[in-house]
């Protein structure tokens, strides 16, 4: 999935780029989109918004989790609900 960005050319000097970069913040703040940002044309770096970036670091964590579930369930490694519970229940001596 390609996230919808703005692109922005970040061919400037450290002390012109301040204000643009202010510009930027505001931007990801108010849109709550990402800027792409780019040297000659050429994506370098992402500036988001950081809840929206915690999202995402969620996202990734759910996925590697489910990914494992799946891996898991190829191969056969899995129990009937009713029979995990009863071991759950043994094992915790619930």
């Amino acid at each position: 999935m390609t996230l919808p960005a703005t692109m922005i050319e970040a061919n400037c000097l450290a002390a012109d780029c301040h204000s643009g970069t202010i510009d930027m913040i505001q931007q990801v703040q108010q849109t709550h989109q990402p800027v792409i940002l780019t040297i000659a044309g050429k994506p370098e770096a992402v500036l988001m918004d950081a809840h929206e970036y915690q999202k995402v670091l969620n996202a990734l964590a759910m996925a590697k989790i489910l990914l494992k579930a799946e891996h898991n369930i190829v191969e056969n490694r899995v129990l009937p609900v009713r029979e995990f519970f009863r071991k759950f229940r043994c094992d915790k001596v619930i």
